[in-house]
């Protein structure tokens, strides 16, 4: 009776221990896997020129982790450092075949696919539209496009965002801004043209 209760003793301790750690330890694996996710989309955003929007980021990122907490509770046998490990080829993979115009595979089957091996890939409309502006003349790439407030690196005219109604202003040195309101959606089109 002395031992069981010894143990019992020792194990609540230990759950005690584990269920007082502090939000930030649960919190920095959440945090590093986002910051991965995030340095992927920029470099996948480097290579094509094409900008992924803050609210498309946030959007994408938290799909992502839906996307994460469905396949682990399917594929018990997928550990969470497998699914960490791939998260960031997930998004790019998942931008990198919406960008292209093919059908893209939904994050959780892109999950399975590249944790697993498996070449399974279940086709599903993308999240994310592109919304291109066309500038006159296009060059030099001098031009600078704010969209809902925030202004992109300038030369830069595709984005990846999300649905709704986008606040549009491009610059170009000493000339007359074009402003412009943008219904975006998925099927498009989804573009303005700006003579500057």
């Amino acid at each position: 009776m002395a031992t069981f209760h010894r143990n019992s003793v020792i194990l609540l301790g230990v759950l005690l221990q584990v269920c007082l750690l502090p939000p930030s330890y649960a919190q920095s694996g959440k945090d590093s896997r986002q910051q991965a996710i995030l340095t992927g989309i920029q470099n996948w955003s480097d290579t094509t020129g094409v900008v992924v929007t803050k609210s498309a980021q946030n959007r994408l990122l938290g799909d992502v982790e839906i996307a994460r907490k469905d396949v682990q509770h399917a594929n018990p046998e997928i550990s969470s450092e497998q699914l960490d490990a791939v998260a960031p080829q997930v998004v790019v993979a998942f931008l990198d075949r919406s960008q292209q115009n093919r059908a893209t595979a939904s994050l959780p089957s892109l999950f399975e696919q590249f944790a697993t091996g498996s070449g399974l890939v279940l086709p599903s409309v993308t999240d994310y539209p592109t919304l291109v502006i066309n500038i006159k003349p296009p060059t030099p790439a001098d031009f600078v496009v704010t969209i809902d407030g925030t202004s992109f690196p300038a030369g830069n005219a595709t984005f990846r965002v999300t649905e709704g109604t986008k606040s549009i202003q491009v610059v170009r040195g000493d000339k007359a801004p074009c402003r412009a309101t943008v219904k975006v959606t998925k099927n498009g089109p989804n573009s303005l043209n700006c003579s500057l």
